[in-house]
């Protein structure tokens, strides 16, 4: 259980490091600057916190400096591009430290350091973060990302052709094999899978997608569906079957129902982590205050909730 919920915040975290980033390049763009600090406080504040409770030292320590450094700049009218420069390293350096990667990161105020002793983000990286972060913005306006999976290629491009009409990212694959390796880069919302393929047939693939998510929608699709294997694949927690031919409303009305259902259980799920996240913040002054006991005791009640939490989403599956 524990790994699970430092799994679940290494996710999180990513998405923090992302949004903070965007809003570090928004900046110089936007008029709207109170609106872009907020979002960045936001994200290392919660990474902050949330390190702190998992025991990750380094990168608590990391994001404790940058956060202190960027509330300095709260009541600026907006911010240097030297300072966007060394917070988009920061951002990068603690990807590296949460993956356990050694850093070299210069800890100072870029604005009050003269320009021979600055840290100046490499061009390479941050050409990287602004074209990552453009492809991000990009995906935000289709409706969700779809994983097809079907031997057959016809099959493939006619089913992509009809969710693609409907703005949805399609990713196919003709081999379960190949799309379990890529399942966490790709990021689907949602599986459709045919059931009889080489390698690995669509239940088992099923099966193996629930170990790494287990509460991604998975829609198994065949010509040849029986009882037998409906049965089987409502055990393993399916969360539909379409008969091919299939009719088109009835495909996209699916992926409608079940991506919408998917991202609305992420937002709870990380919603209701990131406000547990920031009582860690309230760590120290709880020591101070009403001691060690007490201190372990509000402590242990957190975590109950995060077991709790987990508990809940696996019901909800």
């Amino acid at each position: 259980m524990e790994n699970d919920m430092l799994d679940d915040f290494r996710i999180e975290a990513e998405e923090l490091f992302d949004e903070a980033e965007e809003s570090l390049l928004e900046i110089e763009k936007s008029d709207d600057y109170q609106s872009c600090f907020n979002s960045i406080f936001r994200a290392f504040h919660s990474v902050k916190g949330a390190a702190g409770m998992f025991g990750i030292d380094r990168l608590q320590e990391h994001m404790h400096f940058v956060e202190n450094l960027l509330e300095q700049k709260k009541d600026a009218p907006s911010m240097s591009s030297v300072m966007i420069d060394y917070l988009l390293n920061a951002v990068d350096s603690a990807r590296k430290i949460l993956r356990g990667e050694d850093v070299s990161f210069k800890y100072y105020d870029p604005d009050n350091t003269d320009e021979k002793n600055t840290q100046n983000i490499d061009l390479e990286v941050k050409k990287s973060i602004e074209k990552e972060v453009d492809q991000r913005n990009k995906t935000k306006n289709i409706d969700g990302t779809i994983m097809l999976v079907d031997d057959e290629e016809e099959i493939l491009l006619l089913t992509q052709a009809i969710l693609e009409e409907e703005n949805f990212k399609v990713i196919t694959y003709t081999s379960a094999v190949e799309a379990l390796k890529n399942i966490n880069k790709d990021a689907p919302d949602m599986i459709i899978s045919d059931i009889k393929m080489p390698e690995m047939d669509g239940l088992e693939f099923m099966k193996e997608v629930n170990k790494i998510k287990p509460h991604l929608p998975f829609v198994l699709m065949s010509g040849f569906v029986t009882k037998e294997s409906c049965l089987e694949a409502m055990a393993c927690g399916i969360s539909g079957v379409l008969e091919k031919p299939f009719e088109q409303e009835h495909l996209v009305s699916m992926a409608n129902i079940f991506i919408n259902r998917y991202k609305n259980l992420k937002l709870m799920n990380t919603s209701l982590d990131l406000l547990l996240y920031q009582f860690e913040d309230y760590d120290k002054f709880l020591l101070k205050e009403f001691g060690a006991a007490k201190r372990d005791v509000f402590r242990a009640e957190l975590k109950s909730i995060l077991k709790q939490k987990k508990l809940l989403f696996e019901k909800l599956n």
